[in-house]
């Protein structure tokens, strides 16, 4: 060591550089972890995740959040999809085509409940599995999640209904917490404002 040089008390340490010292709170060459005694191995930005976040790897597939079968807490959804699966079936279409267009899938107030996609499901008799199968296939790809085609084929086959069910929580409880998180979404248009006008002193 330098004999010009001073040498200070241990002190504990502190993963943001506190102390109590002003002559080690700027700079610590003795430190064992850095001049501003930051242990990175201890302390590493980005820690906190926010709740949108994707955390799977890339590539990975998720599970679905409502079960085929369940209906609890919704029971006006599942009676809509077990007597009027059409109308549950545009309803998510109506959704899925909001965002697309890059509005807001919890938006409901230009839907209607015979739109185009009720329509198109009502007249269809005996291939009314077919829609909800292929809105099932979309959502997948959509929210990445588990399944397959041959798996959506069996299911729609067997229960159109519930396969419709299940879409419309599906992509409902997820636009819905995705909005919650991000907040409302802000429609006003930003106006410059005057240009600030110099005038000198007489």
């Amino acid at each position: 060591m330098s004999p010009n040089r001073k040498s200070y008390a241990a002190e504990p340490y502190s993963p943001h550089g506190f102390t109590t010292n002003p002559m080690r709170a700027v700079f610590s060459p003795d430190s064992a972890h850095g001049p501003n005694g930051l242990d990175y191995a201890l302390h590493q930005p980005g820690q906190i995740t926010h709740p949108n976040m994707d955390l799977s790897p890339k590539g990975a597939s998720r599970e679905w959040k409502h079960s085929l079968c369940s209906c609890s807490g919704d029971i006006s959804t599942c009676l809509t999809g077990l007597f009027c699966p059409c109308i549950l079936y545009g309803r998510t279409s109506y959704r899925l085509n909001q965002k697309s267009s890059k509005k807001d899938p919890t938006d409901m107030l230009g839907y209607k409940s015979t739109n185009g996609h009720c329509l198109v499901m009502g007249v269809s008799c005996g291939f009314w599995w077919l829609y909800p199968m292929i809105q099932r296939t979309r959502l997948r790809h959509l929210y990445k999640l588990s399944g397959s085609f041959g798996g959506d084929l069996v299911k729609s086959c067997c229960c159109c209904c519930c396969i419709a069910i299940q879409n419309e929580r599906e992509v409902k409880d997820r636009e819905e917490n995705a909005r919650r998180w991000a907040g409302p979404a802000s429609t006003e248009v930003y106006i410059s404002s005057d240009q600030m006008v110099y005038t000198p002193q007489r």
